[in-house]
């Protein structure tokens, strides 16, 4: 049973572009296990600006964004052996719901791809 979540919001400059005037922010969000049962909800805010329709380059390029911000939501200190397992379902979860949440098909079938 998750004992405790505590809501930290993570602010990573790196992460956000320079916003433009058709830029929408998606949340990507997961709970990081740490040890025990207990997890920490953690969410980065990812500026982007939509890819155009038929722009795999673009798809590519929010989606390896995409990953990189997940990958900071779900990780909780060093790395761990014990944890790895329940790290990549954090990273996997927050990742494929940044997809769905943006709908771009390009985007979804560049996810799909990257499996």
């Amino acid at each position: 049973m998750k004992r405790a979540f505590a809501v930290v919001t993570v602010i990573a400059a790196a992460l956000v572009q320079a916003a433009s005037a058709e830029s929408t922010t998606v949340l990507i969000r997961g709970f990081a296990p740490v040890f025990g049962n207990d997890t920490v909800l953690k969410q980065v805010g990812l500026k982007y600006d939509v890819p155009a329709p038929g722009d795999q380059q673009a798809a590519a390029a929010l989606l390896s964004r995409i990953n990189v911000a997940a990958d900071v939501v779900c990780r909780v200190g060093p790395p761990s052996e014990i944890l790895a397992a329940k790290v990549e379902k954090c990273r996997a979860g927050a990742v494929s719901q940044a997809v769905k949440d943006i709908g771009s098909s390009d985007l979804t079938a560049a996810a799909a791809n990257a499996k």
